[in-house]
């Protein structure tokens, strides 16, 4: 997938929390489902706001738009979101080339888009990025390859995957436990839920970017981790176009 596409909501947990790391309490995080004045908001998917602060749970379970825009009330928020990249960086996430952060011009761009997944990252990066926030913070190297076999030495070099803590076990731990909303009623992955083994608990984020074009499903049981994309693409001359 080359350099990735927007990631969407999907990177909706990792901003929520970095705001954890940064010392804020869980029931401390409440941020306002609405327009403010003077500011622009974007819309919900189901384009309505409650007008009221909600938490970190539904915020999740729901995947708003508006609240998380409205992080900008609480910190400063394109200060968070450089935060966020240099814990993508130390998850050996690549940078995204069409992402500058400290471009001034873009100031207001960025405050509202990269909240909600402006940022481009390949399906193997999100799986990777998940792959810490599902293990307690704790970062393991993801890698194709368990071992390496050389036919010319008959040797066979074991992979050792580098880890190091990156995000504190106990924040993790509220992120994933909002995660578990998302596949329940209410939540934007409970339309799947009937598909999946009845007596496993499931941790899940959706996200889709261009319009609902592109669409993510990010799906875990404590075990075994899942990241799907499909992309609806377009047809031209009864082909699917190279979007997808």
């Amino acid at each position: 997938f080359a350099g990735g596409n927007p990631l969407g909501s999907v990177i909706k947990p990792f901003i929520l929390l970095e705001l954890l790391e940064q010392g804020n309490r869980a029931a401390d995080v409440r941020l306002f489902d609405g327009p403010i004045k003077g500011k622009f908001t974007p819309n919900n998917y189901n384009r309505k706001y409650s007008r009221r602060y909600i938490g970190i749970d539904e915020l999740l379970k729901k995947s708003l738009n508006a609240p998380m825009v409205n992080i900008r009330e609480m910190t400063d928020a394109l200060n968070l979101y450089k935060i966020v990249e240099d814990q993508f960086a130390a998850m050996n996430i690549s940078k995204d080339q069409f992402l500058n952060l400290d471009d001034p011009q873009k100031k207001q761009e960025n405050i509202i888009n990269y909240p909600l997944g402006s940022r481009n990252m390949t399906l193997f990066e999100i799986a990777q990025a998940y792959q810490t926030l599902f293990n307690n913070g704790n970062y393991i190297r993801l890698s194709a390859f368990t071992s390496v076999f050389d036919p010319y030495r008959d040797t066979v070099e074991n992979n050792i995957p580098l880890q190091r803590q990156i995000f504190s076990e106990r924040n993790t731990e509220i992120i994933t436990s909002a995660l578990r909303g998302v596949m329940q009623s209410g939540g934007t992955g409970f339309h799947i839920r009937s598909l999946l083994p009845k007596d496993v608990v499931f941790f899940a984020k959706t996200g889709t970017t261009d319009g609902a074009k592109h669409g993510y499903t990010v799906l875990c049981d404590g075990r075994i981790l899942i990241v799907a994309h499909v992309t609806y693409g377009r047809s031209e001359e009864r082909r699917v176009g190279k979007e997808c």
